[in-house]
């Protein structure tokens, strides 16, 4: 068969189709299509130049079935069952940029509605092929209401630790953001998202964003995502969301021929905006990865983007100070705002949805309703601003050009503001959770702030050092301390020496102060019922000898009485009265008589108590006098001792204060050393059960490529089998055509 070609200039395209047509047919509407008979011809001849085994333009490669499906360095490039959610066919029906084929006209409808029936039926690779199942986006539904905190706080799993990228110096952290429940705060740096404790300000996750530079983060209503958008200026840009409470990364929308500037997520978890210096904001499906529309005003880069939260409206901002509110549902505008007069760099919305803040660079924060779109207060801000964030009780927080943190009340009273950071401030985010504000200079150091009196209270690395040089560190640190601390701790142990001896001759000393006084004691217990004895011997012998005393005076009146009496007697001899007084004094004097005696043998025997009770005491004086002494001396030895102990004690003391704050750092080195060699054994642990997932899916890829190829085998097998079964009803057929023709002919005729 020949082919004529009219004229040299017809066109290629028609050309092509002719050849497709007349080569491998065009497929009926009720036909199968599939890669091997329709699609890949097509895709050869249109795309082959570009993007095949040795070229692999943005490392695709559709000339072969199995490379395609791989996708390339934008991602999976076909979702089967999904044509408009298909990367590929976008760029090819030309609903996204950049266009293909490049710098060539767009395809015919004929080949496109051809490539989209390929995909919607399942992007099927040959007749025996079944259609892929469409693939669901990963990401996680909305865990409540939004605005309500989580029943459970989304908090982040253990995380390799290990920086994805290391540069010479800090980068800038173009975007910060807070979690609006826990204590996280994301930096973006190059290359990756680091997550940082807001209170302990320590790293606790590494989010890879091999796109490029992240040049905004973002946190969802309820915290369980974390958004970043970037990319590398002038060549591509993207949008990537993790799931935080696993670490996983779960969706990404986007392939931007410019890096990503603003994007957002709503509240329900359906949507991503996403814009940039392309002037146009585009808004996608999380669940299909489709682009949902676009929206198309504003009239230079857009600078940022945010959902309200109650996910009705979105916010958008740009370069010339544009500012517009749109529907989120349909994309359709809803308010245009004006007043800035330079960049809308920040938007934000209040937590109730009904009032948004603008940040320019002309220097002011505008406030705006959203019933018809009026400021309702603006005031001077000090500064060209960079970045704005609301605080949860109603407060805003700005920094800008003067590198400046300050509070404000909706007013715009200023509460407070911080030291300068030094540089530009590019980004501020505030902690709810821990009542800090964190801000990233352009120098690329990042503050944190109380917000209680706005002074410093620590600082973020943007760009941390990989486990090893932590471990190093940590071991040059505890090394160090060592050295340090060995002196402190010589001296320290000395001291310990020193009073451990001290404390033995106090002990020995405070027995020998006991026994001395527990002798004493014992013969001043001994000596106490002598004395007692002798006191009370020496008492009854005074009363004895005063009543001796008593009788002795007494004695001669009893007796001149008795002689008055009986001289009266003599003149008187039967006065009754006389003779009983005679009678009594003679009885009185006759007692009196033997009392002496018996008084005077008391006496001599209570002397020879008393004397014998000096005897003992004089001997037992003697003893107790001597235990005193020995008592005092020992006294006054434990004192001594005591002194030294105290003395010891102090020293001990001293040092020990000295030893104290080398110690724990030493001790904290030595934490650290362990927890970095933990991190390491973590980071290698994880790496290898990822090279066991992806040999386990490699594996699983080639059992599946098996059947499948025993899929296509199954399928020629069947076919082959259709013809000769086909063949052999038709042989059927002549052979009852002959029979006919034999019973015809040996059919009798007719009389």
């Amino acid at each position: 068969m020949k082919i004529y070609i009219r004229h040299p200039l017809m066109n290629r395209c028609a050309l092509f189709a002719f050849l497709v047509t007349l080569f491998t047919g065009v497929a009926r509407s009720e036909d199968k299509v599939t890669f091997d008979e329709h699609i890949a011809p097509l895709l050869r001849q249109r795309c082959g130049a570009c993007h095949n085994p040795n070229a692999k333009k943005g490392d695709l490669d559709v000339t072969t079935y199995l490379n395609l499906m791989k996708g390339g360095g934008s991602g999976d490039s076909v979702s089967p069952g999904d044509a408009d959610g298909s990367y590929l066919f976008s760029l090819v029906a030309r609903t996204a940029e950049p266009y293909m084929p490049q710098n060539a006209d767009k395809l015919p409808p004929t080949e496109i509605d051809l490539l989209k029936r390929w995909i919607n039926g399942g992007a099927l690779e040959n007749a025996g092929s079944k259609a892929a199942v469409p693939k669901k986006k990963a990401v996680v539904a909305m865990s409540g209401p939004a605005g309500e905190r989580p029943k459970e706080i989304p908090l982040p799993p253990r995380m390799v630790l290990e920086p994805v990228f290391k540069m010479a110096k800090p980068p800038m952290a173009r975007a910060l953001a807070t979690s609006p429940w826990a204590p996280l705060v994301a930096v973006g740096s190059q290359r990756q998202v680091l997550l940082y404790n807001t209170q302990s300000l320590e790293l606790v996750g590494v989010f890879p964003f091999p796109e490029g530079q992240p040049n905004v983060v973002r946190f969802s209503r309820d915290g369980r995502l974390l958004l970043a958008g970037g990319g590398r200026g002038g060549a591509s840009g993207k949008v990537v969301v993790w799931d935080v409470a696993t670490g996983d990364r779960v969706t990404e929308v986007g392939n931007e021929i410019d890096t990503v500037l603003a994007a957002d997520i709503s509240a329900d978890h359906k949507r991503i905006a996403l814009a940039g210096p392309q002037r146009r904001v585009k808004v996608f499906s999380t669940e299909t990865g489709a682009q949902l529309f676009e929206l198309v005003k504003h009239t230079d880069w857009v600078m940022t983007a945010d959902f309200s939260p109650d996910g009705v409206l979105l916010a958008t901002g740009d370069r010339g100070g544009g500012l517009a509110v749109w529907e989120a549902e349909t994309g359709h505008e809803y308010l245009t705002l004006t007043g800035h007069t330079a960049a809308v760099n920040a938007v934000e919305w209040r937590g109730d949805s009904n009032l948004l803040a603008s940040a320019s660079e002309d220097g002011t924060v505008r406030l705006w309703e959203l019933e018809n779109g009026a400021t309702v207060k603006n005031w001077n801000a000090k500064a060209a601003l960079t970045s704005i964030d609301f605080t949860r009780d109603g407060n805003i927080v700005t920094c800008g050009r003067d590198g400046i943190v300050r509070w404000w009340d909706q007013n715009g009273a200023q509460i407070k503001e911080t030291p300068s950071i030094g540089d530009l401030a590019v980004s501020v985010a505030y902690c709810n959770e821990t009542k800090r504000a964190i801000a990233a200079s352009w120098s690329g150091a990042v503050q944190v702030y109380k917000a209680d009196d706005g002074k410093p209270v620590g600082s973020l690395i943007t760009n941390p050092p990989a486990l090893e040089e932590r471990l190093a560190a940590a071991n040059a640190a505890v090394q160090q301390k060592t050295a340090a601390c060995a002196p402190l701790t010589a001296a320290k142990q000395k001291a310990e020496a020193d009073l451990k001896t001290v404390d033995a001759a106090l002990a020995t000393a405070q027995q020998a102060s006991a026994t001395a006084k527990a002798a004493a004691d014992k013969i001043a217990a001994t000596k106490k019922p002598i004395d007692d004895a002798r006191a009370a011997a020496d008492a009854e012998r005074a009363k004895v000898a005063a009543t001796i005393s008593q009788n002795e005076a007494a004695r001669p009146l009893v007796g001149e009485a008795l002689r008055h009496i009986t001289e009266a007697l003599g003149k008187v001899p039967n006065d009754a009265k006389l003779l009983e007084v005679q009678k009594q004094l003679t009885d009185q004097q006759k007692a009196m008589e033997g009392n002496a005696a018996a008084l005077q043998a008391k006496i001599a025997e209570l002397t020879t108590a008393v004397t014998n009770a000096d005897a003992q005491l004089k001997d037992l004086n003697a003893q107790l006098e001597a235990a005193n002494k020995q008592a005092a001396a020992t006294a006054e030895q434990l004192k001594a001792a005591q002194a030294q102990h105290d003395q010891a004690a102090k020293a001990l003391a001293t040092a020990q204060q000295a030893a104290a704050p080398v110690e724990a750092e030493l001790a904290a080195a030595q934490q650290a050393v362990a927890r970095w060699k933990d991190e390491i054994a973590f980071r290698d642990k994880i790496a290898a059960l990822q090279k066991e997932l992806d040999a386990s899916r490699k594996a699983a890829a080639d059992k599946q490529a098996a059947a499948d190829q025993a899929g296509k085998q199954l399928a020629a097998a069947q076919s082959s089998a259709d013809a000769a079964k086909k063949q052999a009803e038709e042989a059927a057929k002549g052979v009852e055509a002959v029979l006919g023709k034999i019973h015809a002919a040996q059919a009798r005729p007719a009389k």
